[in-house]
């Protein structure tokens, strides 16, 4: 079996020997390591962290799970573990405004219905109650 590449911080996995045609494809990660495309749902499109990194060591039985890695709450936390992430406070001004971008991004959901409005009041005082703003 052909061995694993790396590609940056990705590790690009040989398709199974019976499927030695295929191609596997690794999403793409905006700046904050959150996959592109598909639906965004409201904890991605106004997130608190990364969501779906792969776990490190990068390697096959490691890229079957994921993490979810939260900001540091302010620029200088964030600034003292060298993280290239903004940090909560960078982002966001207050509760209020992350809890309006929830909605928002919940709104948008429920307009092309992939969201129920009742999902989505949960979603949002799930938003109000993040200990991130604690």
């Amino acid at each position: 079996m052909p061995m694993e590449q790396r590609i940056g911080d990705q590790t690009i996995l040989p398709p199974p020997a019976y499927l030695g045609k295929a191609v596997i494809q690794v999403p793409v990660s905006d700046q904050d390591g959150n996959a592109f495309g598909g639906v965004r749902l409201p904890d991605v499109a106004a997130p608190l962290g990364t969501h779906a990194g792969q776990n490190p060591p990068l390697s096959f039985l490691c890229s079957l799970a994921a993490s979810y890695v939260p900001f540091a709450k302010t620029k200088q936390e964030r600034e003292t573990v060298n993280d290239g992430r903004l940090s909560i406070a960078e982002r966001y001004r207050d509760r209020n405004e992350y809890i309006n971008r929830v909605r928002v991004a919940g709104r948008e959901l429920v307009s092309v219905r992939l969201l129920l409005p009742e999902d989505l009041a949960i979603i949002v005082h799930s938003a109000a109650e993040a200990p991130a703003f604690k």
